[in-house]
């Protein structure tokens, strides 16, 4: 299912100390017990709020998000910009917002905060693809997520191997990573694709704490980062 319609929405509220408008193109908030599979945002699809991070598909996941894709969205002059959420929550006590096999195929441009997928995770996001640009002109910058406070893993609740793939170029001013701009929680099993053609190389670039995968990685305590691959056709400058 492709969606394409217009929202706006101006009202906040404050949401686990995040002021949200619960404003998406699929659904504001994807409550828990809740999936949402399949579907996509159509690329003529237009999305305004004045909340403090804006997804493409739902601004706040607290249930599952499933096999969805957005095609990416201009928002040069707005912080805060997720590709498919703005927010992957998990609250104490319950079960963690999940993103399993979801896919940026396009163009996402924030001012700054802006994650190929989510702008702050704090759940679990497994297998999801990134193609094409994440780009902004200030800090926070992630081909996955500009804020990693949860799980971005290679296996998922079956235990089945789904590594991210983030076949896209990634830029903007400080803490710039691959998969993460500022890492708090565990990156596994991302890799920095091509499709093997040598030609078509990748780039990462920032200002200072620039990374392949992570930008900046903050409370190491307990934090398990491993299984990662950078080609030798991945650009890597700060």
């Amino acid at each position: 299912t492709s969606v394409n319609t217009s929202v706006k929405a101006f009202k906040t509220v404050d949401f686990n100390g995040i002021q949200t408008a619960f404003a998406g193109i699929l659904m504001g908030r994807v409550p828990q017990n809740t999936t949402l599979y399949g579907c996509s945002a159509a690329k003529t699809a237009q999305l305004s709020h004045n909340g403090e991070v804006l997804g493409i598909l739902a601004e706040i996941n607290e249930g599952h998000i499933e096999n969805c894709e957005s095609y990416g969205i201009s928002m040069g002059e707005r912080s805060g910009v997720g590709g498919i959420v703005g927010l992957n929550e998990a609250d104490d006590g319950k079960e963690a917002g999940t993103i399993t096999g979801c896919t940026l195929n396009g163009e996402l441009t924030a001012k700054a905060f802006a994650g190929g997928i989510a702008v702050i995770n704090r759940g679990s996001i497994f297998g999801c693809d990134v193609s094409g640009f994440v780009t902004a002109k200030g800090d926070i910058v992630g081909g996955i997520a500009a804020m990693n406070d949860g799980v971005i893993g290679a296996f998922d609740d079956d235990g089945s191997e789904v590594l991210c793939e983030i076949e896209a170029d990634i830029s903007g001013g400080n803490n710039v990573g691959g998969a993460v701009g500022i890492n708090k929680g565990a990156v596994s099993g991302c890799e920095i694709s091509s499709k093997g053609l040598l030609e078509s190389r990748r780039s990462i670039s920032g200002l200072n704490n620039v990374g392949g995968f992570i930008g900046l990685q903050k409370d190491c305590t307990g934090v398990v980062v491993h299984a990662l691959s950078l080609p030798s056709y991945a650009d890597v400058s700060g």
